[in-house]
């Protein structure tokens, strides 16, 4: 068997020796010929030295390393011997070098191809011809690099500090044979290397504008002097952005530290001019202050273009936390000082009329020390709203020339203002939103999005109170001053004691009041019956506590309390939860677990123990559907400790064994709602394990417990498809598929679960690339989905259910190659999701199936060229998505980012803005991520296009390369087909020709297959 391939990132560098045709005419051949023996094995030992890999060997070699850095060393030592080698011999040797760093193709050849002269390792891959195409551009002595290799050779440069080579940028070059233009970089050690850019050739053209030109040149590097400041030198590099590159350095003498923000982009340029022009205006109106960061110096008239700024040794707000362990291992005072810190700065630069506009943690810098201090950095985009300011001050307008009528936008849209995204102008509130922003953050212990539901985070209520007024939608609504912000959160204790005493008053003067207005909401049956509960439940656990004279009373009172206990979290729950008022067991949930903790477990008899077992997981239920997880969890955990004392005392006994059955259950399904995918797994597999033992030992309804097996089957198949484990979860869905089809049974309820099993099995065939599997699934649960809604026509939940199962049919006929069949099961999906959507405007679900089925059907009528059928289909159900109104936002959203990304798909010519102005909604949720990725990824392969037509490649390729990133990780067929597209457009074409044909022996038809121009034939 031939050995297979892999794929790796490696650092490719090649090599030629120049002028080797006069080498050989000046030495003659058998000179030339010892010599280039001498040559090549000194390459090799070093070769050695610096963990390298000979792959071939010509005038020169192609080498192979894991780090760039290597790849570096060796180039520069090799410079150095050929030095020494030309004084050995007499004779100049000089060699050219170029370095890529980027993804391989390896195929290692047999042992006998071998021996018959084949090269023990083959390697292809676009990173081969961009170091073959840098070589060729270099000149004799010099090594030029790509990009990726140059950033990661100076990320490791501790390992070249002892050469100080020099970094430069020579910009980019339109190579001949590339289709894309690349940056060009060059190493070398000063007064050995050229460091000059390369000339242009027939093969090589330069693309640099003048303004460009301005700042390229020397890069920084490790262990590098300061250009004109000798006494700095470089440490490391502490960021980088489209900016340019943050750099530690330190003062050769003083030991003193500093940063410099050096720019590389004309158009940040304008960014540091505005950041000194706005530090100095605050400084010369208020003076230094501890909590902004100062600018020492900045050099903005000549290449390298940076700015000295303070160095603050805790690192930023981001760094702070994870140095801690998470901001939940701060201490929440502290975290709500540090909030206030950072808006007393803010309000300093508010009262001299300067905008930051991009408050966020990473532009927050935590002084250390025993009280942490809070520094706002990172002025480049702010804004000075009062000229006179500068003007009183004599400052000039620096930075400012498109910074008065700068874009709103930006900014870091998640800390964004809505007013903002809707292109108004920036404001103080605008700040304080993204303080509010930044507050939730801190007072929840987590760096995410605000978004709906967020006040569950927020156990404290005036701090809630206080974030809800930063972060509302209108402006106006927003505090008035940065400077009161920092007041109320710092007077939060005293808040708090005003506000208990407040409620203490309150509540003494209103007590029979309330009283009266809690009876009146209540159901009368509903009060009566758990205001009698709980004072049962009262009466029990003082009896339970009497001496055994008022024993038989007790025991009357438990029997009573047992019953009426079963009777509220059983009859009655049903009853509350379809009238949404599961409210009304509040108190008897409590009032039930202080009973229980009266009664000790271990007087019960069996039977008493039985129904303990089942009333604490029914009241894990309740709690849980209250979304009292904690509470559901100790309920549960109770339960199931009791079930296995239970089960303990009789193995055999069927009823004891299905409770413990239950509690394991239950157990599973509370950890699994509460998100805790890997702590439910183990209980269901225990579930599992109850059930296969009273199934092999034959003990009890081999009915109840084949459907109980059958049960931890389908629920285990979810929670291993969650997990990632796909071949575990397969396994689970298909016993659980064959189990439901050995059954004689033709009930409505079991053919129901057949469809389902059908769906579930289908949809992991799907995301496993088994495409013809998912296709026969499909039909199958379609089969039945068909022959349910014909015998129940009236009922809509079938018709539901068949409507959905046509639209994944219709998706098995497209894997399959017949667009005109699924064309009309789409039809068949979309006409009765439509009739049914529209029928129940406020039901979610229903219009879920609604967009998906559209969205489904305009895909296939665009592959058969009915564009603009699609987008009447598309506009129709776009409009009345309108007109329903759909509440909450996040759903609105999450149903209309399917629609437009279509939208963007069927005229890929032109951006679309409503999918814009959806992507930056800041209402989608986590439950809608899947479609804001394929949205996100079709935006930015969109402009990546227009960009490319514009001629402007650069743009194209960074829009197609963040494409990318969106979807890394993302499995399915809609991933995988755009994933194709855009190594094609990136030049990848191997890559993407291995992709599709890999699906199309996976199953899915050619048909539906991208056919773009330059993409090589798949068959």
């Amino acid at each position: 068997m031939p050995s297979p391939s892999v794929v790796e990132q490696r650092s490719v560098l090649i090599t030629d020796l120049v002028d080797s045709t006069r080498l050989l005419a000046e030495l003659g051949d058998a000179r030339a010929h010892e010599l280039q023996l001498q040559h090549d094995r000194r390459a090799r030992d070093l070769l050695a030295e610096h963990h390298g890999q000979e792959i071939d060997k010509s005038d020169g070699f192609l080498l192979l390393f894991a780090r760039a850095a290597d790849a570096v060393l060796f180039a520069l030592h090799y410079h150095r011997l050929l030095r020494e080698f030309s004084a050995e011999c007499g004779v100049q040797w000089r060699a050219r070098v170029g370095i890529h760093q980027g993804e391989l193709f390896l195929h290692p050849n047999e042992q006998a191809d071998i021996a018959r002269g084949a090269k023990p390792l083959e390697v292809d891959g676009m990173a081969k011809p961009v170091a073959a195409r840098l070589m060729s551009l270099a000149q004799g002595g010099q090594t030029l690099l790509s990009r990726r290799a140059f950033d990661a050779a100076r990320r490791a440069g501790t390992d070249l500090s002892e050469l100080s080579p020099a970094w430069v940028a020579h910009g980019c070059y339109r190579l001949k044979g590339m289709d894309e233009p690349i940056e060009v970089f060059e190493v070398g050690v000063p007064g050995q290397a050229p460091l000059n850019r390369p000339p242009d050739s027939d093969k090589a053209v330069r693309e640099v504008s003048d303004e460009e030109a301005l700042l390229l040149g020397w890069r920084p590097g490790p262990g590098l002097p300061v250009p004109e400041r000798p006494q700095w030198r470089l440490v490391k590099k502490l960021g980088s952005g489209g900016f340019g590159e943050v750099w530690l350095i330190e003062h050769g003498q003083s030991r003193d530290r500093r940063v410099l923000k050096f720019c590389h982009d004309a158009e940040h340029l304008r960014s540091l001019k505005r950041e000194v022009t706005v530090f100095r205006l605050i400084k010369e109106a208020i003076g230094d202050r501890r909590d902004i960061a100062q600018i020492f110096d900045w050099q903005l008239n000549q290449s390298p273009f940076y700015l000295e700024i303070e160095y603050v040794e805790g690192g930023d707000l981001l760094s702070y936390a994870e140095a801690a362990g998470g901001l939940q291992a701060i201490p929440l005072q502290r975290r709500i000082e540090l909030v206030a810190q950072v808006a007393d700065a803010l309000g300093a630069a508010h009262s001299v009329g300067v905008l930051h506009k991009d408050i966020k943690p990473a532009n927050v810098l935590i002084r250390g020390g025993e009280t942490p201090q809070a520094v706002l950095t990172d002025f480049g985009i702010g804004l000075i709203t009062d000229r006179g300011q500068l003007l009183a001050r004599g400052i000039t307008m620096a930075g400012f020339t498109e910074a008065l009528h700068a874009s709103p936008t930006a900014g870091t849209q998640l800390y964004m203002a809505p007013e903002l995204l809707e292109g108004k102008a920036a404001s103080m509130q605008a700040d304080l939103y993204a303080l509010g922003v930044m507050l939730y953050e801190l007072a929840a212990g987590q760096f995410k999005a605000l978004a709906p539901g967020w006040q569950r985070d927020i156990q404290d209520e005036l701090l809630a109170a206080d974030i809800a007024s930063l972060v509302d939608g209108d402006p106006m609504r927003r505090p008035t001053s940065a400077a009161r912000v920092a007041h109320d959160l710092r007077a939060l204790p005293e808040r708090h004691r005003r506000l208990a005493a407040k409620r203490q008053a309150e509540s003494e003067a209103k007590a029979n009041r309330v009283a009266l207005i809690k009876a009146q909401r209540r159901k009368r049956w509903a009060l009566g019956l758990s205001g009698s509960l709980i004072l049962v439940l009262a009466l029990v656990g003082y009896a339970a506590k009497q001496a055994m004279d008022a024993r038989r009373e007790a025991e009357a009172r438990r029997d009573q309390a047992e019953q009426l206990i079963s009777f509220m979290l059983n009859d009655l729950r049903g009853k509350l939860s379809k009238l949404g008022r599961l409210d009304v067991l509040d108190g008897v949930g409590d009032a039930a677990k202080n009973y229980f903790a009266t009664v000790d477990a271990s007087s019960l008899t069996p039977n008493e123990l039985l129904s303990r077992v089942k009333a604490l997981y029914q009241l894990g239920e309740v709690m849980a559907q209250q979304g009292r997880y904690p509470q559901a969890a100790e309920a549960m955990a109770e339960s199931l400790k009791l079930a296995n004392q239970l089960h303990a005392l009789d193995p055999r006994e069927p009823s004891y064994a299905f409770e413990k059955a239950q509690a394991e259950f239950w157990s599973g399904y509370v950890a699994w709602q509460r998100g805790d995918v890997a702590e439910a797994t183990p209980f269901f597999q225990a579930y599992e394990r109850t059930a296969q033992r009273m199934l092999d030992a034959g003990l009890g309804s081999r009915d109840t417990w084949t459907r109980e097996q059958g049960y931890a089957w389908s629920n285990l198949g979810s929670l291993y498809e969650q997990l990632g484990d796909l071949d575990a979860a397969s396994d689970y869905y298909t016993r659980y598929l064959h189990l439901l089809e050995q059954r004689q049974d033709s009930s409505p309820a079991h053919l129901r679960m057949l469809a389902n099993a059908n769906n579930k099995l289908g949809y992991l065939a799907e995301k496993s690339g088994q495409y013809q599997r998912a296709a026969q699934l499909y039909a199958a649960e379609f089969a039945i989905a068909q022959g349910l809604s014909e015998s129940e026509s009236d009922n809509a939940l079938n018709q539901q259910r068949f409507a959905k199962a046509a639209g994944f049919h219709c998706r098995g006929l497209w894997f399959s190659g017949q667009p005109v069949e699924a064309i009309d099961a789409c039809r068949v999906s979309h006409s009765i999701s439509r009739g049914l959507a529209l029928n129940d405007p406020q039901n979610l679900p229903k219009w879920n199936d609604y967009v998906t089925a559209c969205k489904r059907l305009v895909s296939l009528l665009a592959e058969q060229q009915e564009t603009q059928r699609g987008a009447a289909v598309l506009q129709q159900c776009s409009e009345e998505l309108d007109a329903a109104n759909i509440e909450p936002a996040s759903e609105r959203v999450g149903l209309q980012l399917p629609l437009e990304s279509t939208a963007q798909i069927l005229f890929p010519e032109q951006a679309n803005p409503r999918l814009h102005a959806l992507l930056r909604e800041q209402t989608i949720d986590d439950k809608h991520a899947p479609a804001r990725l394929l949205a996100q990824t079709l935006w930015e392969l969109t402009l990546g296009d227009q960009a490319s037509a514009q001629g402007n490649s650069a743009a194209a390729e960074r829009h197609w390369r963040d494409a990318l990133r969106v979807i890394d990780g993302q499995h399915g067929l809609d991933f995988s087909l755009l994933r194709a597209r855009l190594w094609n457009r990136l030049g990848q074409r191997k890559q993407a020709t291995a992709l599709l044909s890999s699906l199309l022996s996976a199953g899915v038809s050619e048909r539906i297959l991208p056919r773009e121009v330059g993409l090589p034939p798949l068959l």
